[in-house]
C-alpha cells in the first residue's frame, strides 16, 4: 500500500511538472488574469519561469524581481533577481530564441551574482522612475494620438511583503528615460550589455 501511494505521488508530481512545462511553452498563467488579457501568450512563453503573482511564489523569499523583454525580435529575455529569507541575492538570465536548435526550445540560462550595493542602486532607480505606485501600471505616451505597434515591451514584476506589483511600457514608444535606466541597470547587473541595443 505504501509503495502504491509513493508511486501515485510520484506520478502526480510528474504530471504536474509536465503540465507546468507545457503551460510555460505556451505562456499561459505567467501573469494574473486581469493583466494577461493584454498580451499574446506567446510573448511570455518558453522562459522556464514560474509566475510571480500567486501567493506561494514568495514562499521562502523576502522579495523577487523580474524583467521580461519581448517584442518584434526573434529573441526575448528574462532577468530575475531573488532575495532569499536570509538576505542573499541570486540572479538568473534567460534568452529564448526558437531558431536556436542547439538547446531545447531555444532556451539558454545563466546565473549571475548580485551584491547589496547593486540592489540598492536598482531600488533607488525604481523609486526615481515612480514605478509600482499603481496596480497594474500600463504606461502611456504623453501624446494621446500615438500608437505603439512595434518595438520591445518591458514587463517588470515585483513581489515582496507589500504584495505583487506590475509595470509595463514599450521601450521605444512610451517608456520614460527613468524606466529605461532601470532596465539598463539590470542589464549591467546581469552582465548582458548586448541587451542595451534593444532599448534603442
Amino acid at each position: 500500500m505504501k509503495r502504491q501511494l509513493l508511486l501515485a505521488g510520484a506520478l502526480a508530481v510528474s504530471l504536474a511538472t509536465a503540465a507546468s512545462a507545457q503551460e510555460d511553452r505556451r505562456g499561459a498563467g505567467m501573469l494574473p488574469p486581469e493583466i494577461a488579457s493584454q498580451f499574446e501568450p506567446a510573448f511570455l512563453a518558453g522562459f522556464g519561469e514560474r509566475p510571480l503573482w500567486p501567493p506561494q511564489a514568495r514562499r521562502g523569499y523576502h522579495s523577487r524581481f523580474r524583467l521580461i523583454i519581448t517584442g518584434i525580435l526573434y529573441t526575448k529575455a528574462s532577468i530575475r533577481i531573488d532575495e532569499s529569507g536570509s538576505g542573499r541575492f541570486d540572479g538568473y538570465l534567460v534568452f529564448v530564441d526558437r531558431r536556436d536548435r542547439s538547446v531545447p526550445y531555444g532556451r539558454r540560462e545563466t546565473r549571475f551574482p548580485v551584491s547589496r550595493a547593486q540592489m540598492a542602486r536598482l531600488r533607488a532607480a525604481i523609486e526615481a522612475a515612480h514605478m509600482f505606485t499603481l496596480y497594474p501600471e500600463f504606461w502611456q505616451s504623453r501624446n494621446a494620438n500615438e500608437i505603439c505597434v512595434d518595438g520591445m515591451e518591458l514587463i517588470f514584476e515585483r513581489v515582496d511583503a507589500v504584495g505583487y506589483r506590475f509595470s509595463t511600457a514599450n521601450a521605444q514608444c512610451n517608456a520614460s528615460a527613468a524606466m529605461r535606466d532601470v532596465a539598463l541597470i539590470l542589464f549591467e547587473i546581469a552582465r548582458a550589455p548586448e541587451l542595451r541595443q534593444w532599448l534603442r
